[in-house]
């Protein structure tokens, strides 16, 4: 599922998430919120690092990717791991979230180089508002980017 509207220098999100009515309510808030920037719903890590490896210019990858921890094969914690231990990829912020995140885990996921934890809402207007939450980081991301 793809929402873009991306230039090179509006917010790029990646958002990693299987459950596919989530990732409906997902691009209805990003519509609804009218976000400037792209938004990429995948369902996996094996997807992210297809789409991630057909980037050869580091300008286009995204502002933000953010992972569900509880995501089917490869999931949320040794994706970030990839991520953080491959040199292409490891500047890009990661944010986790989970609708069982405990601040154990999220101090685990905090060391292997998340930016932040979220726990996953368990209503509409909750999972709405954290994905706003996340457009508006990828945002100020998008902004301290175009200020280097």
């Amino acid at each position: 599922m793809v929402l873009e509207h991306a230039t090179h220098i509006a917010p790029y999100l990646v958002i990693v998430e299987d459950d596919l009515d989530d990732q409906e309510l997902i691009l209805n808030v990003c519509n609804r919120a009218a976000f400037k920037g792209g938004v990429k719903i995948l369902s996996n890590g094996e997807q992210l690092f297809e789409l991630l490896d057909q980037i050869l210019d580091v300008k286009q990858l995204p502002t933000l990717i953010v992972l569900d921890y509880n995501l089917p094969r490869l999931g949320g914690e040794a994706t970030l791991m990839l991520l953080k231990k491959d040199p292409r990829y490891r500047n890009i912020p990661v944010v986790i979230y989970s609708t069982t995140m405990t601040l154990e885990k999220e101090h685990q996921l905090l060391s292997l180089g998340a930016n932040f934890c979220r726990r996953k809402p368990v209503t509409i207007n909750g999972i709405s508002q954290m994905i706003g939450e996340f457009l508006g980081f990828a945002t100020l991301i998008s902004r301290a980017n175009i200020l280097r």
